[in-house]
């Protein structure tokens, strides 16, 4: 699955009266973040309940320094719908074929604790995004703390997630860093000033 294809969607605010309106913010801004801005920008009250932020001060500089990631969270792809259940009964001939490999992957990955149950009912992919990186942690949701699979991407040299660099020793020390910064959460990674 590739986060950056799935989850990234352009998002365009023009406000009346705000200095950035027609440029491009660099600053990462996610889904939740759209009730609050909405809500500074009409001036209303924001509700205690909500998790993002405004993404207000963007308009006025874009340029700012923001979030330092953005997060986002996939269920496992089901992979005995997707080749046993398809909507259309040629996709069962493409998909068939395709999933048996995946699972193949798959069951190698995890040779100890794998079935079509766990990975279908309670393994999802934690994602996130920082400026350069994109770190996916896979869990067993009934074993948060053990990781079944750890991707990890570096958009200045790949942007389209093509190559896993997560198994890389060179990469170790940079692999638990982004691995604190998840468990951090997102509270974390509001920019300066929330």
């Amino acid at each position: 699955m590739n986060f950056e294809t799935s989850a990234r969607a352009p998002l365009i605010i023009a406000a009346p009266g705000h200095n950035g309106n027609g440029r491009q913010a660099t600053g990462l801004v996610e889904f939740v973040d759209i009730y609050p801005t909405l809500c500074d920008l009409a001036r209303l009250p924001l509700p205690a309940h909500l998790q993002g932020t405004s993404a207000a001060p963007l308009l006025d500089a874009p340029d700012r320094s923001w979030k330092q990631a953005a997060f986002t969270q996939s269920p496992c792809p089901a992979f005995r719908e997707w080749a046993g259940l398809p909507l259309d009964k040629n996709m069962s001939v493409t998909f068939r074929p395709l999933m048996s490999k995946v699972e193949r992957q798959v069951q190698a990955m995890d040779p100890d604790d794998f079935s079509v149950e766990k990975y279908n009912l309670h393994v999802t992919g934690y994602s996130m995004r920082t400026e350069r990186y994109r770190f996916v942690y896979w869990c067993d949701d009934r074993q948060p703390d053990k990781p079944v699979a750890r991707e990890l991407y570096d958009h200045q040299n790949d942007p389209d997630e093509n190559v896993n660099i997560a198994a890389d020793k060179a990469n170790a020390a940079l692999l638990q860093q982004l691995t604190q910064q998840w468990r951090d959460g997102w509270r974390k990674a509001l920019p300066p000033g929330n």
